[in-house]
């Protein structure tokens, strides 16, 4: 199966909007924190935010338009975006990391048992170190 890494575990995010005609497309990256907004192909706004919202405001046809990404949790990683006309919501999509995987909490417990042992056999080895 062809994607990128960082799709397969589910952490980047896309949404796609239609309106009237425009294709309204929201990236976000959990790893980077970088989102771009791209109206019909063209990216109108990109940061990088690290906080749990933000929103990005563009202009279509001379109207203000915004895109407001939520995040809902760091472990989970549910996220929401809704596209506003002013202050109006006109659309609204929903995604979680975790939504639709098989063994998702395997995966989680997984990781953090991974942690557990990476973090004992680094605090052994600087003891070893340390004499």
């Amino acid at each position: 199966m062809k994607g990128s890494l960082l799709k397969k575990l589910h952490l980047n995010f896309e949404f796609k909007f239609e309106y009237e005609g425009h294709v309204i497309e929201a990236r976000a990256s959990g790893i980077s924190a970088k989102e771009e907004v791209f109206v019909d192909g063209e990216c109108v706004s990109s940061k990088r935010s690290f906080g749990l919202s933000s929103t990005h405001e563009f202009l279509i046809e001379g109207e203000v338009f915004k895109v407001h990404f939520d995040v809902g949790g760091f472990l989970l990683s549910n996220i929401r975006c809704d596209l506003l006309l002013g202050d109006d919501v006109v659309r609204s999509e929903s995604l979680s990391s975790l939504k639709g995987q098989k063994g998702s909490w395997k995966m989680i417990l997984s990781f953090f048992v991974i942690g557990l042992v990476a973090g004992f056999l680094s605090a052994k080895f600087a003891l070893w170190l340390l004499g």
